[in-house]
């Protein structure tokens, strides 16, 4: 017999695809601030205050490098086929989500090399683009450019002494 009442109560409780998609919302926005806190938590407490202002700007140049990147690629790709969204809408290629997630891993990583911290930031990465994936809003391509994405332009910020010099001269 047909029971509205289990239909109803059923219909209301969003799927695990709606649960996954929204989990992947709020990391693209928690894990690259989680990355600036835990990296400012990682400066030893003896070292002067400007260490951890040091963190802060690079945190800044390489959260904006990746955003900006991303946003200029899918402005690029919007209107082409790389551009649509597997139900149809644009602004798909590359994931916007991936690349906030990787990018706060990426961060993390190559300051602090392997440790727990940075393994969870890696597990939520993946659930971030997973999540993209299962939710139906991007490609896997989409997810893994934006991977990719993040970890060339987190290298580039904390690897170029351009960025280091520009770095000292705010500082000084």
């Amino acid at each position: 017999m047909l029971n509205f009442h289990e239909i109803w109560e059923h219909l209301k409780v969003p799927s695990v695809t709606e649960k996954l998609r929204a989990v992947g919302d709020i990391l693209q926005y928690a894990l690259p601030w989680l990355a600036l806190i835990f990296s400012i938590l990682g400066v030893p407490h003896q070292a002067p205050a400007a260490v951890a202002h040091v963190m802060v700007v690079y945190w800044i140049l390489a959260m904006l490098a990746s955003v900006l990147t991303t946003a200029a690629l899918k402005k690029v790709f919007n209107y082409t086929k790389w551009g649509a969204r597997p139900d149809g809408r644009l602004n798909s290629f590359p994931s916007g989500h991936a690349t906030a997630a990787f990018a706060a891993f990426w961060f993390l990583l190559i300051l602090w090399g392997g440790s727990f911290v940075v393994l969870l930031f890696l597990i939520g990465a993946v659930v971030t683009a997973v999540s993209r994936v299962l939710a139906k809003r991007c490609h896997t391509k989409d997810v893994i450019t934006g991977a990719v994405i993040s970890a060339v332009t987190v290298v580039i910020v904390l690897s170029s002494t351009t960025v280091s010099q520009f770095v000292i001269s705010l500082l000084s």
